[in-house]
């Protein structure tokens, strides 16, 4: 088993989404399951096998979360060399075949949001760039292409 490596807002959420889960399958989905029983014959219940999968993808879920969390390991931004790449950190680069400047924050898994510029650590970009200090030029081998890029700017990343 590999480790996961969560921002501490990362863990909370993950926390977060396992506790409401778990609130849905006992609160939500046995009681319904309870009501479906009472209509009948459960082999020609239609209502009572729609609660039984939709109680089956709830738990898988919950099982996926879980075991992401027993993977998990915090990384706290004070423990990060500031100077490099690291998850936790916002990276402006320079695409050089472009000529146009970019920026990524690099959170965990599970973390990422492309509508902020939010990507995982375990993204080509994130990977390609770990460790590498401001000035540093990269090639990173793409799906389609190769981004050749510097590094311009490496910030802690705040929130």
């Amino acid at each position: 088993m590999g480790r996961i490596y969560l921002t501490p807002e990362g863990y909370n959420k993950l926390q977060l989404e396992i506790k409401e889960l778990k609130h849905e399958l006992k609160v939500e989905i046995a009681p319904q399951i309870g009501q479906a029983r009472e209509l009948g014959d459960l082999r020609e219940n239609a209502e009572y096998d729609a609660i039984k999968r939709y109680q089956e993808e709830v738990n898988n879920k919950l099982q996926v979360r879980l075991m992401k969390l027993s993977q998990a390991e915090v990384i706290k931004t004070d423990d990060l060399d500031a100077d490099s790449v690291t998850i936790g950190k916002r990276v402006t680069f320079t695409d050089m075949d472009m000529d146009e400047q970019e920026s990524y924050i690099i959170l965990g898994d599970g973390e990422s949001d492309a509508d902020n510029d939010i990507i995982s650590y375990q993204s080509p970009i994130a990977k390609g760039m770990m460790g590498h200090k401001v000035g540093d030029t990269v090639s990173i081998e793409l799906p389609r292409t190769t981004l050749k890029c510097r590094i311009d700017k490496i910030e802690i990343y705040t929130g």
